[in-house]
């Protein structure tokens, strides 16, 4: 019995090693891949979402919100994707909040028809900010999403850009 377990143990230990020394690469290469189809996402939304404000700004008539719907959806399925796999991480959370409500939401194409130029300006110039803020953060959690244990309590915490100012 000792002599099977001297053989068995090396074994198995071995086969482990091998299963271990060939699923992490993969698993590193998923999470890659993962990261990648976000960010994709996130810069197809952001020009979707120039393209249609640059339109807004200086046509007399509404463009089409068709392809920018497209890419809103899109990325808000990414970013539930990335929910799902890390259900404890809140950024994807909060940044999907952020898609679905506010400056990036519905109210992104509504409203534009009754603000003077001025105005119209304005919004333009702040929907832009958001936007590239908002690529910036998914970019951010891109990079995460490549090494998620090393990520674990940065992703876990509040996102700065999320909490009130301390007053």
């Amino acid at each position: 019995m000792q002599s099977l377990l001297q053989v068995l143990l090396p074994l198995i230990v071995g086969a482990l090693l091998t299963l271990a020394a060939k699923e992490f690469p993969r698993a590193q290469d998923r999470n890659r891949e993962r990261a990648r189809q976000l960010l994709a996402a996130a810069h197809a939304f952001r020009h979707a979402g120039e393209q249609w404000l640059d339109l807004r700004l200086t046509a007399h008539s509404t463009p089409s919100t068709a392809e920018l719907r497209l890419c809103h959806e899109d990325l808000g399925w990414q970013l539930e994707h990335v929910i799902s796999r890390h259900p404890c991480w809140r950024w994807p959370r909060r940044l999907l909040e952020h898609l679905q409500e506010g400056p990036l939401g519905p109210g992104l194409t509504s409203g534009w028809t009754r603000l003077r130029p001025e105005e119209r300006r304005a919004r333009h110039a702040e929907t832009h900010r958001a936007l590239d803020e908002f690529v910036r953060h998914t970019a951010r959690l891109a990079a995460r999403m490549e090494h998620p244990l090393l990520s674990r309590r940065e992703m876990r915490s509040e996102p700065v850009w999320t909490r009130p100012p301390q007053g």
